[in-house]
Protein backbone atom coordinates (compact mmCIF):
# COMPACT_ATOMS: atom_id res chain seq x y z
CA UNK A 1 0.00 0.00 0.00
CA UNK A 2 2.90 2.41 0.62
CA UNK A 3 3.38 2.36 -3.13
CA UNK A 4 0.05 4.15 -3.87
CA UNK A 5 0.82 7.11 -1.58
CA UNK A 6 4.03 8.04 -3.45
CA UNK A 7 2.23 8.41 -6.79
CA UNK A 8 -0.08 11.18 -5.49
CA UNK A 9 2.84 13.29 -4.22
CA UNK A 10 4.71 12.64 -7.45
CA UNK A 11 1.51 13.50 -9.27
CA UNK A 12 1.52 16.91 -7.59
CA UNK A 13 4.92 17.84 -9.06
CA UNK A 14 3.86 16.10 -12.23
CA UNK A 15 1.09 18.66 -12.93
CA UNK A 16 3.89 21.18 -13.23
CA UNK A 17 4.31 19.89 -16.74
CA UNK A 18 5.13 16.18 -16.58
CA UNK A 19 1.49 15.14 -17.12
CA UNK A 20 1.36 17.58 -19.99
CA UNK A 21 4.26 15.84 -21.74
CA UNK A 22 2.44 12.62 -21.06
CA UNK A 23 -0.46 14.23 -22.87
CA UNK A 24 1.91 14.75 -25.76
CA UNK A 25 2.34 10.98 -25.95
CA UNK A 26 -1.41 11.14 -25.95
CA UNK A 27 -0.76 13.43 -28.84
CA UNK A 28 0.51 10.23 -30.36
CA UNK A 29 -3.20 9.79 -30.88
CA UNK A 30 -2.67 12.37 -33.59
CA UNK A 31 -0.75 9.66 -35.45
CA UNK A 32 -3.97 7.80 -34.80
CA UNK A 33 -5.37 10.76 -36.66
CA UNK A 34 -3.19 9.32 -39.37
CA UNK A 35 -5.99 6.80 -39.47
CA UNK A 36 -7.84 9.57 -41.24
CA UNK A 37 -5.19 9.27 -43.94
CA UNK A 38 -6.32 5.69 -43.70
CA UNK A 39 -9.40 7.39 -45.05
CA UNK A 40 -7.22 7.21 -48.12
CA UNK A 41 -8.97 3.86 -48.27
CA UNK A 42 -11.57 5.87 -50.15
CA UNK A 43 -9.13 5.93 -53.08
CA UNK A 44 -9.03 2.21 -52.46
CA UNK A 45 -12.78 2.45 -52.86
CA UNK A 46 -11.95 3.84 -56.27
CA UNK A 47 -10.19 0.55 -56.77
CA UNK A 48 -13.52 -1.11 -56.08
CA UNK A 49 -14.87 0.26 -59.37
CA UNK A 50 -11.61 -1.01 -60.78
CA UNK A 51 -12.40 -4.20 -58.92
CA UNK A 52 -15.38 -4.43 -61.24
CA UNK A 53 -12.74 -4.71 -63.93
CA UNK A 54 -10.96 -7.31 -61.81
CA UNK A 55 -13.17 -10.06 -63.24
CA UNK A 56 -11.88 -9.03 -66.65
CA UNK A 57 -8.24 -9.07 -65.45
CA UNK A 58 -8.90 -12.63 -64.32
CA UNK A 59 -9.54 -13.30 -67.99
CA UNK A 60 -6.14 -11.79 -68.72
CA UNK A 61 -4.35 -14.49 -66.69
CA UNK A 62 -6.50 -16.91 -68.64
CA UNK A 63 -5.36 -15.01 -71.69
CA UNK A 64 -1.88 -16.09 -70.69
CA UNK A 65 -3.04 -19.57 -71.58
CA UNK A 66 -4.45 -18.21 -74.84
CA UNK A 67 -0.95 -17.13 -75.90
CA UNK A 68 -0.39 -20.86 -76.00
CA UNK A 69 -3.04 -20.78 -78.72
CA UNK A 70 -1.18 -17.84 -80.22
CA UNK A 71 -1.04 -20.11 -83.25
CA UNK A 72 -4.73 -19.37 -83.70
CA UNK A 73 -5.31 -15.76 -84.85
CA UNK A 74 -8.45 -15.54 -82.73
CA UNK A 75 -6.66 -15.64 -79.36
CA UNK A 76 -4.39 -12.88 -80.61
CA UNK A 77 -7.48 -10.81 -81.26
CA UNK A 78 -8.67 -11.56 -77.76
CA UNK A 79 -5.32 -10.43 -76.41
CA UNK A 80 -5.75 -7.19 -78.33
CA UNK A 81 -9.31 -7.01 -77.02
CA UNK A 82 -8.03 -7.19 -73.44
CA UNK A 83 -5.96 -3.99 -73.83
CA UNK A 84 -9.01 -2.48 -75.47
CA UNK A 85 -11.01 -3.35 -72.36
CA UNK A 86 -8.26 -1.85 -70.26
CA UNK A 87 -8.42 1.41 -72.20
CA UNK A 88 -12.21 1.20 -72.36
CA UNK A 89 -12.45 0.30 -68.67
CA UNK A 90 -11.56 3.80 -67.46
CA UNK A 91 -14.13 5.16 -69.86
CA UNK A 92 -16.68 2.73 -68.45
CA UNK A 93 -15.75 3.84 -64.95
CA UNK A 94 -16.45 7.40 -66.08
CA UNK A 95 -19.79 6.28 -67.41
CA UNK A 96 -20.46 4.60 -64.06
CA UNK A 97 -19.70 7.91 -62.38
Amino acid sequence: TPMPPPPPPSATPAPTGDPEPTEEPEGTEEPEGTEEPEGTEEPEGTEEPEGTESPEPTEEPEGTEEPEGTESPEPTHRSSALPAHMSGAPLRSKQLS
